[in-house]
């Protein structure tokens, strides 16, 4: 009799995908499907989906920022494309378990600093905030697999942040 085999790792991209597919399938949509979305009051919702479109709003708009920072300075922009790329991922799944926003989403103006580090601390503290809207929303979640969807959210812009460096 052979000893049982290690389980594998699942990867992060599985495992956010897993995630997304349990919040979609775990949180009710009164809207109908993605496809045939309509403005939903905030009380019509499921206070999963409710968490999901508050933090949906905090990671736009501090997509919003970054690409403000990244226009300000061409140079800037390929260092923060990867950060982007993980927002437009996380908005992305969330955009499928929630309703249309009946607000059009905040709009978020940036204030470049003037030196490259003084906006790198910038995008560090938008960062550090989403990640705060982050925790705040999973203690809130009702639903186990999406606290940990929005924890996997909160570790990956965690490992951008350490690839941006400390601040200087």
């Amino acid at each position: 009799m052979q000893p049982p085999r290690p389980a594998r790792p699942i990867a992060r991209r599985a495992a956010l995908g897993l995630g997304a597919a349990a919040l979609t399938a775990g949180c009710t949509n009164p809207a109908g499907t993605p496809g045939d979305r309509r403005t939903v009051r905030s009380a019509d919702l499921d206070p999963d989906v409710r968490e999901a479109l508050a933090v949906l709003t905090s990671i736009e708009a501090t997509a919003r920022a970054l690409r403000a920072h990244g226009t300000a300075r061409p140079a800037l922009a390929a260092t923060l494309a990867p950060l982007l790329e993980v927002l437009d991922a996380h908005a992305a799944q969330l955009r499928q378990a929630v309703p249309a926003d009946p607000t059009g989403g905040e709009s978020a103006e940036a204030s470049p600093g003037t030196s490259r580090p003084a906006a790198l601390r910038q995008v560090r503290r938008q960062v550090r905030s989403l990640q705060g809207d982050l925790v705040e929303s999973a203690i809130r979640a009702q639903s186990g697999r999406f606290a940990a969807l929005l924890a996997s959210m909160n570790a990956a812009l965690a490992q951008q942040l350490a690839v941006l460096g400390a601040p200087r």
